[in-house]
């Protein structure tokens, strides 16, 4: 493995992991309206999503798809406007249910844990910029080193964990808080406010994917 590359690649992964995205948000969520569970198996989830991508890359597919020029320019744009109106979609349904426990109806567990980990992993599985920054930014980093393939899996794999750990860990703070520190309907609106965070990101998304 190239160690050289390493600092360069953990500063663009600090930035990838601070910057809250859409994982990160249904994470939060998770945390603040399903507990430690549900924030287990939606960051399992947006993990796996991601890592379909690394595989991708490390089979060689991001290179075919690079290589098709205009074509792959149509194709992100197609995936950005369905991501988009996912995430949309997912964020009026995160509200509502946040607006039915606000009224008294409990729907702390009315999402299974399947559930969430069907959720974190469509989120990054409709996420078009996990795919670019696997197909065009990872290979950046592969500098010498002999096993190319290694390389990418590696740093792919930290990328993986540290993701996975962040999320997590953000998760569960917001858990601990909303259950030491709020009433329940305190992290009923920070639920509701991820909801309104994930139709932001999904109304920009299609606004990219129409430009």
């Amino acid at each position: 493995m190239d160690l050289t590359v390493l600092p360069g690649f953990m500063a663009v992964v600090a930035i990838l992991v601070v910057v809250p995205g859409p994982d990160m948000m249904l994470v939060m969520s998770a945390g603040a309206t399903g507990g430690s569970r549900a924030v287990l198996a939606t960051a399992v989830g947006a993990t796996a999503g991601v890592a379909v991508y690394l595989g991708a890359v490390a089979t060689g597919l991001s290179a075919i798809l690079l290589a098709e020029g205009q074509q792959v320019s149509l194709t992100i744009s197609a995936l950005q406007f369905v991501g988009g109106l996912y995430l949309m979609w997912l964020g009026l349904k995160t509200w509502h249910e946040q607006r039915v426990a606000t009224q008294g109806m409990r729907c702390r567990h009315s999402t299974t844990t399947f559930g969430w980990l069907r959720r974190g992993l469509t989120v990054n599985l409709a996420n078009p910029k996990a795919m670019v920054f696997f197909a065009a930014v990872l290979p950046a980093f592969v500098g010498s080193a002999t096993h190319p393939r290694a390389q990418l899996l590696t740093l792919g794999g930290v990328l993986l964990t540290v993701g996975f750990t962040v999320n997590v860990s953000m998760g569960c703070l917001i858990g601990t808080t909303s259950k030491h520190s709020w009433t329940d309907r305190g992290g009923s609106v920070l639920g509701r406010a991820g909801g309104v965070a994930l139709i932001a990101i999904g109304i920009a998304t299609v606004g990219t994917a129409l430009h």
